[in-house]
């Protein structure tokens, strides 16, 4: 629980810079994954036993696993083509936003950010600008939410820090907008239905887009691991 004070200081304002809307028209099933009170010192976002942090980046990790799988990039595929395509395939893995997908009139709520970063140079090989990694601005004297400054999280000794300013209200669909009416988790819910009914063979949804769902890097490559092993479970390796 937290009083009204706090939610006033650091949730209120925040909420509405990140959604363009009042807490009061989101839904709260988003709330405790965030907002956290403690009394013990930490300051890490995450209390999991491990983080990683890629040296080359996510991007780099992918580019390794699908180095030498046969993917085809560039197409654009919906609903319609894939309805076209699927004989030639046992089952279809669906990642994509379903809106788009099925050629919706009305889109989904997204919300997207986009960040604009900084370089500081002179900055000293063990300084940096913020105090911390991530650092929130709930007030809304700013337009940004967050700052990131990565040399906090890479280790890197060098001179000079980049700061990166994340600006909420990009095309991007980076967020799922959960409102009190629902409306749209419903819709998502009927585009999956008629996915499967457009198609015959086995259809899985996995990731952010497919599931109208916030996930975390984490979640998301254990929720790839799941849907593999349920496509294998089901067609074996061939």
């Amino acid at each position: 629980m937290m009083g009204r004070s706090l939610y006033d200081l650091f949730v209120r304002d925040y909420t509405a810079k990140q959604w363009g809307m009042p807490a009061t028209e989101l839904s709260s099933s988003f709330a405790p994954k965030r907002v956290e009170l403690r009394r013990d010192g930490n300051r890490r976002l995450f209390r999991d036993t491990w983080e990683f942090f890629p040296a080359g980046g996510a991007n780099s990790i992918i580019e390794r696993v699908i180095d030498s799988a046969s993917v085809t990039f560039g197409s654009e595929l919906d609903l319609t083509a894939v309805t076209q395509l699927q004989k030639d395939y046992d089952a279809i893995v669906v990642t994509t936003a379903l809106d788009e997908f099925v050629g919706a009139a009305e889109p989904l709520a997204w919300r997207g950010v986009k960040l604009e970063s900084v370089h500081h140079p002179d900055v000293p090989v063990d300084g940096f600008v913020s105090p911390a990694y991530v650092i929130n601005w709930p007030d809304r004297r700013y337009d940004f939410t967050r700052t990131i400054e990565t040399k906090h999280a890479s280790g890197q000794q060098i001179r000079g820090s980049v700061v990166s300013h994340e600006y909420p209200g990009s095309p991007a669909r980076h967020y799922p907008v959960h409102t009190v009416a629902a409306r749209d988790d419903r819709r998502n819910r009927e585009f999956k239905d008629q996915v499967q009914e457009a198609l015959d063979r086995p259809v899985y949804f996995c990731g952010r887009l497919a599931n109208y769902t916030y996930i975390n890097q984490d979640q998301a490559i254990e929720q790839a691991f799941a849907c593999a092993e349920s496509v294998l479970a089901a067609f074996g390796e061939r």
